[in-house]
């Protein structure tokens, strides 16, 4: 079953009275973009997309998904806003353009903040957990330069170089991308700079619902989001196995640009940095190499 981008013009985009039915629909699937827009493009509307799924279920065309009820959807609805926070949809202002443009975009994003961050252009930036002074020092300065030039700093909270980067750019706005519910920090030492992010004018986003621990197939959906939301991925001190350097391939795949900072070729830190330098990747050293790389863009 094939179906039309969501920015495609054969797409019909939701209009403000079906938020519940698209928190329902894609709360079934267990947030399955793919299988959503199938069914929608199938059917036309959420609403007759959910009574057909017990069908499809019976038939064997579809695993037995449990529905999520109006009343379940209306209360992850309440619980979020309780918290200021929202749920939009594709194709509703606020939803990045960027995001939209990737293979099966999260119909629904859930955010916590200064939601006019994800209009802005963004850069992503992402590296290691036990990273070196230098490392942490680079992320900072990198991303504190880079705000101050109007981009959005997008990453994923982790300790090391994200967490970083997020503070680089505290004062110009840093977008957290989650990879579980927006009420859950990880890691938990966090939380502090999580409400300070969010003190700021920062944003938090997820597609997964509110209160749901991570597990580790969410982080590979949050790198998909850091990397669908950005212009480029800045990849600073990774090993080539690690979760960053993987955010990187994601990045190619969706056709970003990509950013590396050189590093010692003994140290395995700067294997996933230097490998990608050899296939290509953009050489930095600072944040002016960024800004002029996209300044001979154009």
């Amino acid at each position: 079953m094939m179906t039309p981008s969501p920015l495609s013009p054969s797409f019909r985009l939701p209009n403000k009275n079906e938020l519940i039915s698209w928190i329902r629909l894609s709360r079934t699937l267990n947030q399955n973009p793919k299988l959503f827009y199938q069914l929608l493009h199938h059917y036309g509307t959420t609403e007759e997309a959910l009574q057909k799924i017990p069908m499809l279920s019976k038939l064997g065309r579809l695993p037995c998904f449990s529905l999520s009820s109006e009343q379940e959807a209306a209360e992850e609805l309440r619980k979020v806003r309780n918290l200021n926070g929202d749920i939009i949809l594709i194709g509703t202002p606020f939803y990045p353009n960027s995001l939209a443009a990737i293979p099966n975009p999260p119909p629904l994003l859930t955010i916590l903040g200064n939601k006019t961050l994800l209009t802005q252009k963004t850069l992503g930036v992402a590296g290691c957990r036990k990273a070196s002074i230098q490392g942490n020092q680079f992320s900072e300065h990198l991303a504190r330069t880079l705000g101050k030039k109007g981009y959005g700093i997008a990453a994923g909270l982790s300790e090391g170089i994200e967490a970083s980067a997020h503070k680089g750019a505290l004062l110009t706005g840093t977008i957290v991308v989650l990879a579980g519910g927006i009420d859950v920090i990880t890691p938990s030492t966090h939380k502090a700079f999580a409400q300070k992010i969010l003190d700021s004018h920062g944003v938090f986003i997820s597609e997964i619902p509110l209160g749901t621990f991570p597990n580790p197939s969410h982080f590979l959906r949050r790198n998909r989001l850091i990397s669908g939301l950005s212009k480029g991925i800045i990849l600073i001190e990774a090993t080539v196995e690690s979760s960053a350097f993987k955010l990187t391939e994601m990045a190619l795949e969706q056709g970003r640009d990509v950013f590396a900072v050189p590093g010692f070729p003994s140290d395995p830190q700067a294997y996933g940095t230097n490998f990608l330098i050899k296939q290509g990747a953009t050489l930095i050293h600072s944040a002016q190499d960024i800004l002029d790389f996209y300044e001979m863009s154009f």
